[in-house]
């Protein structure tokens, strides 16, 4: 008896489990319509985003716009889920990372689409606004400098440097030059000296 209550009991509490995820799993997948992405705001012949921004924002980002009216928005982008932001006149907003363009397929079962509750909006147009795929800039190479060795680029000169043209001999060299002169007046003088002396000598010898 005792074996029956409990097993009573165990069943009873897996419905109880079962009926909560349950539960769970249709609120969290409730959604009376689904719209899928055609293709609006990207070239698909080239795989590229119609409307780039990566001027005034580099990083890795999409922005998606959906038209339409109703609650429970939400847009899933290739897996990404990413719920709408209502930014007036019916039209709602979704940020979602950078998806390349050749991984996104559109129409019925793409993997591009937005769910929500309430009536069809017939009207409705999902559009990837603009992006960025978020690659970063090389900077340009920094050119070598060669070693100079402390010697300026100017400073360096394939003429051949020319003889100096100052005077030569302004620290002691004319010193030769100088001595001659000297011998030269010491001779004058002596010559002088005996030519006034020898008439003196004989006139007194008379």
């Amino acid at each position: 008896m005792n074996k029956q209550k409990q097993l009573v009991s165990l069943l009873g509490a897996g419905a109880l489990v079962m009926g909560m995820l349950a539960a769970t799993a249709g609120t969290a997948l409730a959604a009376d319509n689904t719209q899928f992405w055609a293709g609006n705001g990207a070239n698909l012949d080239t795989d590229t985003i119609n409307t780039s921004d990566c001027e005034t924002d580099s990083s890795a980002h999409q922005l998606w716009i959906w038209t339409g009216t109703g609650s429970n928005v939400t847009i899933s982008v290739d897996g990404e889920v990413v719920v709408g932001v209502q930014q007036g006149n019916g039209a709602y907003h979704f940020a979602t990372g950078w998806h390349d363009i050749g991984d996104l397929t559109t129409g019925n079962g793409g993997n591009v689409f937005v769910t929500y509750d309430g009536a069809v909006d017939a009207n409705a147009v999902l559009t990837l606004s603009h992006g960025c795929p978020g690659e970063e800039v090389t900077p340009p190479p920094t050119p070598e400098v060669t070693p100079t060795f402390g010697l300026e680029t100017g400073d360096i000169t394939d003429a051949p440097s020319e003889p100096s043209t100052d005077s030569i001999g302004t620290n002691g060299t004319s010193a030769p030059a100088d001595g001659a002169w000297l011998l030269v007046v010491a001779l004058g003088v002596l010559l002088a000296s005996i030519v006034v002396l020898t008439p003196a000598r004989a006139k007194s010898r008379r």
